[in-house]
């Protein structure tokens, strides 16, 4: 099995997607459901407030849409910092020859 079929074999049905793009001041947030149909979008500052925003956000969407947990994608910038700020936990680093860096699933509460 490739890497990426491995990668999307991750994926399973009721998951929403999350694909956040890094940017200094702030990051950019799109979520995907299982058909690539745009659920939501947004803007959070790039801060531990942006981050618990971006958090409480993923939550409410998983909620509304009756989805299971969303598995979130981003660029491998501040990656260490994001990883501790959404999940509370510090992770070794992403492996460099990935093209999806990073993904976590938030399951719904």
């Amino acid at each position: 099995m490739t890497t990426i079929a491995k990668k999307l074999a991750q994926i399973k049905p009721g998951i929403l997607l999350a694909g956040l793009d890094l940017g200094l001041d702030s990051m950019a947030v799109v979520m995907l459901d299982n058909n690539g149909q745009r659920v939501d979008r947004f803007l959070a500052s790039q801060s531990r407030e942006g981050y618990d925003y971006l958090h409480e956000r993923l939550l409410r969407i998983v909620r509304k849409q009756g989805a299971c947990g969303v598995m979130v994608g981003m660029e491998p910038t501040n990656l260490s910092d994001a990883r501790q700020a959404i999940t509370g936990n510090k992770w070794g680093p992403s492996s460099p020859k990935s093209s999806f860096r990073f993904a976590w699933s938030i399951p719904s509460p």
